[in-house]
């Protein structure tokens, strides 16, 4: 197998919140994809250290990390969560996105969504580790790509939805 940097090993091997996990290879992309499914089914995808997506059980978008930023959903709109160092502790900002770039960020997760699928559809992905080892991980993600698809934003950004 080959490696791809000790970050993204860190990235499956921490993601233990997924109790079924895999980490896999995309055809023209370097760095492996982890995905994986919470006890309550909710779905997260890391296509790399600094772009996830993720979903509650009901497919429902709840939030978004992408460089280093933290979107999340708040009453059925996406939030961008700031950060404000205080003097003991940092405090956290809401911040109301306009229409058009929380259109913009649903428009690049359906790209990277979309890529996803193709390469699932076409049997381009590769997977080099999961847990459980006989987990049907790829099936399970070919079922839910078209849901997440449909872009709803959850109402709370709680994994249980």
């Amino acid at each position: 197998m080959e490696s791809h940097g000790p970050h993204e090993e860190d990235l499956f091997a921490e993601s233990t919140a997924l109790v079924e996990r895999a980490k896999a290879i995309l055809p023209a992309v370097r760095e492996p994809l982890v995905f994986g499914f919470r006890s309550s089914g909710a779905l997260s995808i890391y296509f790399d250290a600094t772009r996830a997506y993720h979903f509650n059980p009901q497919n429902e978008l709840r939030r978004i990390f992408l460089d280093d930023t933290l979107y999340k959903a708040h009453a059925g709109q996406l939030i961008r969560i700031e950060q404000i160092p205080e003097s003991a502790a940092v405090r956290l900002r809401n911040i109301e996105l306009s229409i058009d770039f929380a259109s913009e960020l649903i428009g690049e997760m359906n790209t990277y969504l979309l890529s996803l699928q193709d390469a699932v559809d076409t049997e381009q992905v590769r997977i080099v580790k999961q847990i459980p080892e006989h987990a049907q991980m790829i099936t399970r993600l070919r079922h839910r790509l078209p849901q997440l698809l449909e872009n709803r934003i959850a109402m709370s950004p709680h994994a249980n939805g």
